[in-house]
């Protein structure tokens, strides 16, 4: 027997698709199983750091540059012994010889274009990776997408913030500064940029929801956190991140955010990883400093030096002339 709940109109901000994917959020049979999710999820990564708080980020072959940027600036707020990569594709922990990696590599997914088929596969298995990580023996786990950047430690303002909460996300934007200055008062959107949460039963329930959601209605886990966390039978305790301390693209290099507030920033928002180095290094956050001499030529010669350049050639070509 289906049982539905009314939910607040004011929670949802998705389309009529998404939303029917609510069903498959039910946490019923999980729960029956939830003993039983350390063997059927197994904590079998050899090399996770030992420590309290792992930080992960997932990386493939299009994004060594800014995983190695996620990476330095992790390091400069004293995050190194934290960080965790994880990676489907073969080979590529070979580029982060100083830094606990794991490899997926049987699965050997090309992950690298958003909603194409190796891509919808990778966020499923994406999913059933976080459910592994929750059956380690650590306490938290921070997630951060490989186009963040670390401003500050993060740890005692996220450790604020979750509190008596089971978990916390980055708010999302819908991209259009007037709507959001009224829409942060009343929606609550999930980004699944950067997400904080405990090691206990509830986060398992809502992973396993999310799977759910993912197999049977929808590869994308970020519309799968915003559907199923709301589920009645969840009972999760979540909140959302403050935007000042913890901006989106969208909010932080269109809506003016004070760097001088920030803890993290995601450079969410930009298409593909050129547009998103080149003004994160207009815009003075990034940290892999070294390449950017190869990236100032390779950038110009094929995003500036075309018919029709990239909006951000003029500011970045100032920068690369003048270094």
């Amino acid at each position: 027997m289906l049982i539905y709940q009314l939910r607040p109109i004011k929670e949802f901000r998705f389309t009529p698709k998404q939303v029917l994917g609510y069903v498959h959020c039910s946490s019923y049979e999980n729960k029956k199983t939830l003993y039983q999710i350390s063997q059927k999820y197994p904590c079998n990564f050899p090399n996770l750091p030992k420590r309290d708080v792992v930080i992960v980020t997932f990386v493939n072959s299009g994004w060594i540059n800014m995983t190695k940027n996620w990476i330095c600036s992790a390091k400069k707020v004293g995050l190194l012994d934290n960080i965790f990569l994880i990676t489907v594709q073969p080979g590529v922990c070979s580029q982060f010889p100083h830094v606990a990696c794991h490899s997926e590599g049987n699965l050997r997914l090309a992950a690298t274009t958003f909603g194409e088929a190796d891509y919808q596969k990778f966020m499923i298995e994406r999913t059933k990776i976080i459910l592994r990580l929750l059956s380690c023996d650590v306490k938290r786990i921070l997630l951060a997408d490989a186009d963040t950047v670390f401003v500050k430690n993060p740890l005692t303002t996220l450790d604020k913030e979750i509190s008596d909460k089971d978990i916390v996300f980055q708010r999302d934007s819908t991209g259009v500064k007037f709507i959001d200055s009224i829409a942060y008062k009343f929606f609550g959107y999930i980004c699944a940029g950067i997400v904080y949460m405990k090691v206990n039963n509830e986060t398992k329930l809502l992973y396993q929801s999310v799977l759910q959601f993912q197999n049977h209605h929808s590869w994308n886990d970020q519309a799968g956190l915003n559907i199923c966390i709301r589920h009645y039978s969840l009972n999760i305790k979540w909140g959302l991140l403050p935007v000042s301390l913890f901006p989106n693209g969208k909010v932080f290099f269109e809506f003016s955010t004070d760097i001088s507030k920030a803890v993290i920033v995601h450079t969410n928002f930009f298409k593909g990883s050129m547009e998103k180095i080149a003004n994160m290094i207009i815009y003075n956050i990034w940290c892999y400093v070294e390449i950017v001499p190869l990236l100032c030529k390779d950038f110009i010669k094929n995003g500036c030096f075309t018919e029709k350049p990239h909006n951000w050639c003029k500011k970045f070509m100032e920068i690369c002339f003048n270094r």
